[in-house]
């Protein structure tokens, strides 16, 4: 604390109070060697003599007899000296003659010498009459208020204060002329404070004989109260925080090597809570040709710069990690398109060189390129899904939706898969389940199906198990699938690692079951969209399982279904149609730049008894309602010379009533609005979807028939129905 205080001051109050310091040493040593007067002494020494004087004027007046005169003298002196409190005449015989002064004979004490009581023999002639007693105040009561009423004291303290005073005076004087700071003239001096860079001068033992404002505003100081100081005083640390010794500092190094060092950065620890970090430029002061006398070090504050370059590194890295992680995504993306492509390009070929003749091989390889072309499309429409997840666009319905229907569709759809690798996929539901929870049925849909997709993936022997519960174990119920597969299974790393974009266990897995690595980070964010989350629990060579939970929403009232009636409706909900149409003549105009989009609506129209004109563009569009009567319009919205939108805005401009369908490859969220708005009377996203498209025709135009064929149904497992 002392120290702190000390060190806080300018360096002409420090030498002051050390040298008053130095003089008090010198005074007190001087009393103590006896050097100094001692007032207990002195003042015994004159009283002593007092009692002499008095004692021989006291035998004067007993050898005259005149004992009265006496007394008045005594008593004269005691009235005037205060610190004689009595004196007393006594005979030899010890017969008290007379006191003056109070409680003489009750206060003496006539066995035992003390050093405020004084007895002097009286003669009379050569014979000793008697004795003149002297009782004083005694001197000094031992108290700390007889210390400080001590001359020594007084003395000591007195030259103290007042050679502190006059020494700094005199110092700040005398140093002026003799601090290196004021060698530098005022202009210099200004410029140097002026400055943003920190500078110190330090003679060869670290201390400071010179420091600019920049320094001192860092260590929270004057310059003038650093002057004097050590450098080692403050807590400087290397560069990787590491404290620094006195002779690991730059400045050392340059005194010690005689060589400037340039660029080393120091850090300078204030308190707990501030900081700064330097670069230092440290060139040795020479006195001589080689003595060194001194160091100039500049300090440039490079804090920000520090954690400029830290976050630097830190973006680095994760840069490098995204650019690996891209790179990976393009291996994989390019296996996942080439692989489809692949089949569709050459099964087309080969139907388009005739190779085969065999109607059945035919539709087999049609049904391959079907598959492929589905295969892309998912693709894409998983990216994008993608991308709204990491952007937190997901929107999520919550209507009425039957989960164990939407889980009994997937397992209609994955069977095939399953039996091509010969392992089993069975779904058991335990317990009640509602009639129909609230959520988002097509989200749900592409949950189950990338999970249940995922399990029979990696399962080449064994058994997929699709299990559904409801739990009402938590604040609000949850709609709950568990899909179990005895497939490869993974670590407690690898499984931490699933649900992050563009990864997956490892690259073997990629190399051996392909894939983007994007199901299941999509998964997982629509089930969180959904109110739920997915969980996974794994053993490595015993399989996974992964679980889906969903909110469902308020089901209070809603009907339960025990599995064996579960079982039933599964059965009646299992039917599919697949329609074939037919129309009578109507006129559809097709609008699309795209050859090819016009040539398979042309063909998919005239097969189904449909008069079908085309246009390239909206300005041809409008030319050809001009020219003929249309029922309907197939328009596509992105188009050269005249695109979709004013088009059809011109149509019903114009006064065209009837049905405008658009008819593009924008399928982000709220392009369908943004049709209807322009003036169409509905949307349909490309690729289309041809069942889709007929059954608008017939809604559109109020005609068409079909035939109805049902394909076989899909049954619960009757362990499931009785469970």
């Amino acid at each position: 604390m002392i120290r702190r205080f000390f060190s806080g001051q300018g360096a002409t109050f420090r030498i002051a109070i050390g040298q008053a310091g130095i003089l008090l040493s010198i005074l007190l040593t001087a009393s103590v060697i006896g050097l100094l007067p001692d007032q207990r002494i002195i003042e015994g020494e004159g009283r002593a003599k007092l009692a002499e004087a008095l004692a021989v004027s006291s035998s004067i007046y007993m050898t005259r007899g005149d004992l009265r005169r006496l007394e008045n003298t005594l008593r004269i002196i005691v009235d005037r000296d205060d610190d004689l409190l009595s004196a007393a005449i006594r005979r030899r015989s010890g017969t008290l003659v007379f006191s003056v002064g109070a409680d003489h004979e009750s206060e003496w004490i006539s066995d035992v010498e003390l050093p405020n009581q004084f007895k002097v023999p009286i003669w009379e002639g050569e014979t000793e009459w008697g004795q003149l007693e002297m009782r004083y105040r005694a001197v000094g009561s031992g108290s700390w208020m007889d210390y400080l009423h001590h001359p020594v004291f007084q003395l000591v303290a007195f030259v103290s204060v007042v050679s502190a005073f006059v020494f700094f005076f005199y110092l700040r004087t005398m140093l002026k002329q003799l601090d290196p700071s004021q060698a530098i003239p005022g202009r210099v001096r200004s410029a140097l404070d002026t400055m943003a860079e920190g500078l110190l001068v330090l003679d060869t033992k670290q201390n400071i004989m010179l420091a600019n404002e920049a320094f001192a505003r860092y260590v929270g100081a004057s310059p003038l109260e650093l002057i004097g100081r050590s450098a080692e005083e403050f807590g400087w640390a290397s560069e990787g925080g590491e404290p620094l010794g006195t002779d690991e500092t730059p400045w050392a190094s340059a005194v010690s090597q005689a060589s400037a060092q340039m660029g080393r950065r120091v850090k300078l620890k204030v308190d707990e809570t501030q900081g700064w970090t330097f670069m230092t430029n440290c060139s040795p002061v020479f006195v001589d040709d080689k003595k060194v006398g001194g160091v100039l070090v500049s300090f440039d504050d490079v804090t920000e710069l520090e954690q400029k370059e830290i976050e630097l590194q830190q973006s680095k890295l994760e840069a490098e990690a995204a650019n690996q992680s891209k790179s990976q995504f393009l291996a994989n993306m390019s296996h996942e398109i080439r692989t489809p492509m692949n089949a569709i390009l050459g099964f087309t070929d080969v139907l388009r060189r005739g190779y085969s003749k065999n109607p059945d091989e035919v539709s087999k390889y049609l049904n391959t390129i079907s598959r492929s072309g589905e295969h892309l499309l998912a693709l894409i429409n998983d990216i994008l899904d993608l991308s709204k997840v990491e952007a937190g666009k997901i929107e999520v319905e919550s209507i009425e939706t039957r989960p164990y229907q939407v889980i009994r569709e997937v397992v209609q759809i994955m069977q095939v898969k399953a039996e091509e690798k010969g392992i089993v996929l069975t779904y058991e539901p335990e317990g009640d389940h509602p009639e129909f929870i609230f959520t988002d049925p097509g989200k749900l849909r592409q949950i189950v199906t990338n999970l249940v997709g995922n399990a029979i993936k990696f399962t080449d022997e064994g058994s997929v198990t699709i299990v559904s519960h409801l739990d009402q174990s938590g604040e609000a119920p949850q709609f709950v699938v568990d899909v179990t597969d005895t497939g490869t299974g993974m670590t407690e790393a690898q499984a931490e690692k699933v649900f992050e974009s563009f990864v997956q266990a490892d690259s073997s897995i990629t190399r051996k079951f392909g894939g983007t690595g994007l199901g299941l980070p999509i998964s997982k964010g629509f089930a969180i969209a959904m109110g739920g989350d997915i969980l996974v629990s794994s053993v490595p060579g015993e399989g996974s399982t992964f679980s889906l939970r969903v909110a469902t929403g308020e089901i209070a009232g809603v009907r339960s279904l025990p599995p064996d009636e579960l079982g039933e409706e599964i059965l009646e909900q299992a039917t599919a149609e697949t329609r074939e149409w037919k129309f009578p003549s109507r006129r559809v105009l097709v609008v699309d730049d795209g050859t090819e989009n016009r040539m398979l609506l042309e063909l998919v129209l005239g097969e189904v008894g449909l008069d079908v004109d085309t246009a390239t563009n909206g300005q041809e569009a409008l030319d050809c309602l001009d020219a003929s009567d249309f029922d309907i319009v197939l328009m596509d919205v992105q188009m050269p010379v005249m695109d979709g939108y004013t088009a059809v805005g011109k149509m019903r401009e114009s006064g065209f009533a009837k049905p405008v369908i658009a008819l593009t490859a924008h399928a982000m969220k709220g392009i369908e609005a943004q049709c209807i708005a322009a003036g169409y009377s509905g949307y349909l996203p490309k690729p289309i979807d041809i069942d889709a498209l007929l059954a608008r025709l017939s809604d559109e135009l109020g005609v068409g028939e079909s035939s109805v064929s049902a394909p076989p149904t899909l049954s619960v497992s009757a362990a499931a129905a009785s469970s």
